[in-house]
Parts: structure tokens; C-alpha cells; sequence
């Protein structure tokens, strides 16, 4: 059965195809948003846009990338966050990124959400949990965070391995979800002793130190370790 041909143009809000033309488009960027803690792909409960008066939305992709079409040259600054009416449970995340460092036949950059302490974590997931207040005990929001192991080598000094970075909420809590410690020629320990939090706020920065000197002490792998409120500055 023949098809009937196209007689009268496709008139949408950004071009017009008349019967013959053949519309090409150049693919300037395209963003891959992962979870943090867990490494999956996320594409639902966001709205991605670029920043700007327009807020120019991507086109989501059956691999789960957000592509971004005709962007010309510059810099542009990638917003994600959680779509709206719902405070999600991941911190909003602004990236800028120079187009003129892409390569053209992959312009492809990868993002990664960090969870609030509202994010569901599995049970086997090793938690420090906490809050940092002003002098007048409110909480401090957009505060950042970095958990540091440090373990004491012979002769060598001290081996240290970052174990989580996060922020904290509108209430000042946070969550540091800590990876698997694998340090060369030590197996994995029961207990996680000797953790440095480092807090950085504005242009301040402060270090706390949790110490487990015996089995009782420290931070237990697959627990949930609940820290004193830390006064900030």
C-alpha cells in the first residue's frame, strides 16, 4: 500500500521541514548521572537543565545519557536536581564544563550524585552519621566533609586512603558512607580505627579525629556510627 506523501510542512517551536529536507543535528554533550554510593545509573526522580535564563533540557537517551544538541563552543554549567515539588535524596549538583575540551566523536562526561542522609542505604552499608552546628547550636548547611582512614605503618610513615566526602543539609546533618579498606598486604579490618573527618566551611576548615584503640572503640564495619555534634568554627 503506498504511503501518502507529506504536503504541507512540520512546523514546530524551533523549525520547519518542508517535504525533502532532511534535518541533521550535531550532538555537543552528552551526561551520564550516577549514583555515588551504590554506582548506578540515574534517570528518574532529577530534572537536568543548563544553567542559564533558558534552562535548556537534555534528550534522554535509551543508555540512560542526557544529550545535550548544537551547543556551539564555550563553557556551560550542568545543573541537576531533584525534580520539583521533592526534596530527593540526592544533594543538587552544578558542573561547568568547556566544550572545546570534548572530543568530538564522544563528548561524554560523567556525574556523580552524593546522597543526603535521607538516601536509603542498604543494611550492610558502614555509616558515620552527625550534625555541625554554629555557636548557637543551628546547623550549618553546605558544610563539606571528608573521612579519612590513617594507618600507622613501620618505618614508613602513615598510609592514608579518603573514605567518603559529602555535605551537609539544610539541618546541618550529614552522612559519610564508607568504602571497603584495602590496603596492600592488610586484609580488610573488622574494625576501623583511626578516622580523621576534616569539615570545610566557607574558607575554615576543621579536623576531628575518631580513635579505636580497643574492640569496643571505632567504627564498626556495617554499623552506623553516631558522632557529637561538631561546633563549627
Amino acid at each position: 500500500m503506498l504511503q501518502p506523501k507529506l504536503t504541507n510542512p512540520l512546523i514546530t517551536n524551533k523549525f520547519t521541514l518542508y517535504p525533502g529536507d532532511t534535518l541533521l543535528s550535531t550532538l555537543s554533550l552528552a551526561i551520564l548521572i550516577k549514583d555515588d554510593y551504590s554506582g548506578r545509573v540515574i534517570t528518574s526522580g532529577i530534572q537536568v537543565f543548563l544553567k542559564g535564563e533558558n534552562r535548556l533540557k537534555p534528550i534522554l537517551n535509551v543508555s540512560g545519557y542526557y544529550c545535550f544538541m548544537q551547543l556551539g563552543d564555550g563553557t556551560v554549567t550542568i545543573v541537576v536536581e531533584p525534580n520539583l515539588g521533592s526534596s530527593g535524596v540526592f544533594f543538587k549538583h552544578e558542573q561547568s564544563i568547556d566544550l572545546s575540551t570534548l572530543d568530538p566523536k564522544d563528548p561524554s562526561r560523567e556525574i556523580l550524585l552524593i546522597p543526603k542522609p535521607n538516601y536509603l542505604f542498604p543494611k550492610q552499608a558502614t555509616l558515620i552519621r552527625g550534625r555541625v552546628v554554629n555557636i548557637n547550636n543551628e546547623g550549618i548547611e553546605d558544610a563539606s566533609f571528608k573521612a579519612v582512614y590513617v594507618a600507622v605503618q613501620n618505618n614508613n610513615g602513615a598510609e592514608t586512603e579518603i573514605l567518603a566526602e559529602t555535605r551537609s543539609d539544610q539541618q546541618g546533618e550529614f552522612v559519610l558512607a564508607l568504602k571497603r579498606i584495602e590496603f596492600k598486604n592488610k586484609k580488610k579490618p573488622l574494625i576501623i580505627k583511626d578516622i580523621e573527618i576534616t569539615v570545610s566551611f566557607e574558607t575554615i576548615e576543621k579536623t576531628v579525629l575518631i580513635e579505636g584503640n580497643t574492640a569496643d572503640e571505632g567504627v564498626h564495619e556495617g554499623d552506623t556510627f553516631i558522632m557529637e555534634s561538631i561546633q563549627f568554627p
